[in-house]
């Protein structure tokens, strides 16, 4: 069994998301599972303003689910709103990048898995 406990692993801060703006704190739940296409589990806090910078993943994609709080969605140049409950998938190859535009936090989990090739 793999599971990931939170109060078991640690975290940290750090600022300037791939090359985004502000503060956020990153915990890693689960990384590199043997024998899965899946890369990791990431819980995220982003600070008030801060954002996760534009950036692809090539070889990998991505949903980032959105626990609490709102903001703004970028992937592939395209812009939409996004608040709690919202999940988004980033295709392998595709630009993407989060910003919060409010005054509270938002909480978000990124789960990252290889691609299969077509």
């Amino acid at each position: 069994m793999i599971i990931g406990i939170p109060t078991e692993l640690p975290g940290e801060q750090a600022a300037d998301f791939h090359g985004g703006k502000g503060a956020y704190f990153v915990r890693t739940l689960l990384k590199n599972v043997p024998g899965s296409a899946f890369e990791y589990c990431r819980y995220i806090v982003l600070g008030p303003g801060s954002s996760i910078g534009d950036h692809p993943h090539p070889a990998n994609e991505e949903i980032y689910f959105i626990m609490s709080g709102h903001g703004i969605m970028q992937v592939d140049g395209e812009e939409r709103r996004v608040e709690a409950g919202s999940a988004i998938l980033n295709k392998p190859g595709s630009h993407h990048g989060l910003r919060n535009d409010d005054t509270e936090s938002m909480e978000l989990f990124v789960v990252c898995a290889t691609a299969l090739k077509p």
